[in-house]
């Protein structure tokens, strides 16, 4: 065990996980919010519903393949600490559902218009990635401009995600 690990801290590879998970949860709601915006009409509780059912679905299947790929890796199940590190960065990535939640819940009662609550939807998670892309580069020994080219890297990833998906559903 290394010793962040022990104080109770991440260790540099979990941290990497745990991101990871939720840039690719992240993705996933994008394409989907993005999706129910082409079908037009979509009552912001039914998009609440889908979204939901799409995060804790991901978080499960993230984690089934966690525990897969470790005993692919390893020829062996995860023992208690790896199997409840996979499991709190599976859960900790639905973090990053909370923000679509908080958007969707004000075009439920009506505060925004449903299509406004769906495009909310969209730049926040559009936000998201890029916070996270800025927060994981924070503490690297990266120069500055690498820093940004990173987070820039992912903000444009994230733009693509949008255009394919309006390509796709246009």
């Amino acid at each position: 065990m290394s010793r962040g690990h022990r104080s109770g801290r991440a260790t540099s590879r979990q941290q990497a996980e745990s991101i990871k998970e939720a840039i690719y949860l992240t993705f996933t709601m994008l394409a989907v919010a993005i999706a129910l915006i082409s079908h037009g009409e979509v009552e912001p509780v039914d998009a609440l519903w889908t979204l939901g059912v799409t995060a804790l679905a991901m978080a499960v299947a993230v984690l089934a393949a966690d525990v897969l790929a470790h005993l692919v890796v390893h020829d062996v199940l995860m023992d208690r600490a790896e199997f409840s590190h996979a499991t709190r960065a599976s859960i900790g990535a639905l973090v990053t559902f909370v923000g679509p939640a908080i958007i969707l819940g004000l075009g439920v009662i009506e505060v925004l218009p449903p299509e406004a609550s769906l495009w909310g939807v969209v730049l926040a998670l559009s936000v998201t990635l890029v916070a996270t892309a800025g927060l994981a580069v924070r503490g690297t020994r990266l120069r500055w401009w690498q820093r940004v080219v990173a987070v820039a890297t992912i903000a444009s990833l994230a733009m693509g995600v949008v255009m394919l998906e309006l390509l796709a559903h246009g």
